[in-house]
């Protein structure tokens, strides 16, 4: 996500002459340590979107220390240069400095718990078309406390909601380094799961045959109506 030029193309919109996308690469640990500092450098204002935030700020890394995040000089100098001291002020008071800011993350419970409290909500979301084929493009979304994983009914507010993606989205931004876009690994679908389908081939069958046996006890049951009560009985009388 790195060209303007792109986004316009993609919204058919042209964007204002001080919009800017500032891409961080945050493949090196050098680079992941830079991006975790973002509130040292970030214009004020900024939307700022974190992908991958697990790597950012990992929760089980012995060797990330929030500390070593403080800006540079000490609380003196960040208030004089108008910046956060550490990374607790920046996300704590990120609305101070008009900031907007978004985690995403495949496993929050891989993203350190001082990021997670400092947060105001998550979202939990899977792919509905892995699951079921004619819900493709479609996801669904649980709001719940970033304190917890979201996993359990328990965890969500209020009830999931459904969205459909807009593919005119997909256009203005790489997914990936190849370019090519995958689904979330969801939940897959059941049709790929050989013993359902087995399941439900013998069930299919079953029904089958019973919806045969059916028809033919019906139809003799049919036959036995049709004869005359009046024959049964002159047979009686003539043996």
């Amino acid at each position: 996500f790195d060209s303007l030029e792109k986004v316009e193309e993609a919204l058919n919109e042209t964007l204002p002459e001080e919009a800017a996308i500032l891409n961080v690469n945050t493949e090196g640990r050098e680079e992941k340590a830079y991006m975790a500092r973002w509130f040292h450098w970030a214009p004020q204002g900024a939307m700022v979107i974190i992908d991958e935030a697990q790597a950012i700020y990992p929760a089980k890394r012995k060797d990330f220390k929030p500390e070593n995040l403080d800006y540079p000089g000490g609380a003196d100098q960040a208030k004089q240069d108008e910046r956060p001291a550490d990374m607790f002020e920046a996300y704590d008071m990120h609305r101070h400095y008009n900031w907007d800011v978004f985690l995403c993350t495949p496993n929050i419970s891989k993203v350190h718990m001082d990021i997670r409290q400092a947060a105001q909500v998550a979202f939990r979301h899977y792919s509905m078309g892995e699951l079921l084929p004619w819900k493709k493009g479609k996801w669904r979304e649980v709001e719940h406390d970033p304190e917890n994983n979201g996993k359990a009914k328990s965890h969500a507010y209020g009830v999931p909601k459904e969205y459909k993606s807009d593919p005119t989205i997909f256009a203005t931004y790489q997914s990936t380094k190849t370019g090519d876009h995958q689904s979330n690994q969801g939940p897959q679908s059941v049709f790929k799961d050989k013993r359902v389908v087995g399941y439900l081939s013998l069930s299919v069958i079953s029904l089958l045959v019973f919806a045969y046996l059916a028809v033919g006890i019906f139809e003799r049951e049919r036959t036995f109506d049709a004869v005359d009560p009046t024959d049964i009985q002159s047979i009686d009388a003539a043996g």
